[in-house]
């Protein structure tokens, strides 16, 4: 055998060892980006449970705020009470379900939206009140309104937690 014949051989067998090894970093490159993918989603879920827990906390506080104005309260009871205070807490909940109002979907108007509108049109009534009976009706309004929100926020929450697991 001369030279080239040789070297031929030599490079036909570097040839084929080189394109075995790209075929092993392809499949390496494959899976280590699926992995990255599987952890980005994993990530979003989690991002995604958190904003529902924080949701859930917001509108935990709404309630408490408005519990003293529910069906169950007197007008009697109500002397003393800042309403304006108790409005700011629905208020920051209906800023934090807009906000994330992404959560429950793209269709348009979602959950976040029909709910933000009730809660927007019921809190103007309750800003409106002019004696403790007003502030009852309205406020007794407003309760209920994020009672009803509540189950929504719940299973959004446990199926956000779900997928994040």
């Amino acid at each position: 055998m001369d030279f080239w014949t040789i070297f031929n051989i030599i490079g036909t067998i570097a040839s084929i060892g080189g394109a075995g090894i790209s075929i092993l970093q392809a499949k390496n490159a494959q899976t280590a980006a699926k992995k990255v993918k599987e952890i980005k989603e994993q990530f979003i879920a989690l991002r995604n449970s958190s904003d529902a827990a924080e949701l859930q906390t917001f509108l935990r506080k709404a309630i408490k705020s408005m519990e003293k104005f529910g069906p169950a309260s007197v007008p009697a009871n109500l002397r003393g009470i800042t309403p304006s205070k108790e409005a700011q807490d629905v208020q920051e909940f209906m800023t934090m379900l807009k906000q994330d109002r992404a959560l429950f979907g793209k269709a348009n108007p979602n959950i976040a939206d029909q709910s933000c509108e009730k809660l927007g049109i019921a809190l103007n009534e309750f800003a409106q009140s002019q004696n403790e009976e007003d502030l009852r009706t309205n406020g007794s309004k407003l309760y209920i309104i994020l009672m009803d929100i509540s189950p929504s926020i719940k299973t959004l929450m446990d199926a956000k937690l779900e997928k994040a697991s």
